[in-house]
């Protein structure tokens, strides 16, 4: 379908393209919509480039600690801030993709536990299948 067919269906029913803000995607190349890649035609995913950066800061936060890691980086957050900005981005990354990333939540727990001692908001995970 081309663009002018698109632009047609969308007039028939009422809309309009925006000048500028569409553009037309083809087979093989990086698709996302709102962030999220929509290349996998079972449900969206979350990009690998999130999902490897948030495994880096886990990585050096469970092997350094929380507080090295931060001043590593030269953060001025305290330590809890930083560990409810993982539990947040964590808490994301299920929402979209479920419990397909049990690696990355196991290692979200270790850290956690470090400054909290359980991890803080755990219910987000109460329907997620034991580990």
């Amino acid at each position: 379908m081309s663009q002018v067919d698109i632009e047609a269906l969308l007039k028939k029913h009422g809309f309009a393209l925006r000048d500028g803000r569409c553009r037309t995607q083809r087979r093989g190349r990086a698709q996302y919509v709102t962030g999220l890649s929509v290349v996998d035609p079972k449900s969206p995913r979350v990009p690998r480039a999130m999902k490897r950066r948030l495994r880096l800061e886990l990585h050096y936060a469970e092997r350094y600690g929380i507080s090295d890691h931060l001043r590593h980086i030269s953060s001025e957050e305290p330590p809890e801030y930083a560990v409810n900005r993982l539990h947040g981005w964590m808490s994301f990354i299920y929402s979209v993709e479920g419990s397909a990333q049990r690696r990355l939540y196991e290692q979200w727990l270790r850290v956690s536990k470090q400054v909290y001692g359980e991890p803080p908001g755990d219910e987000h995970y109460e329907d997620a299948p034991e580990w």
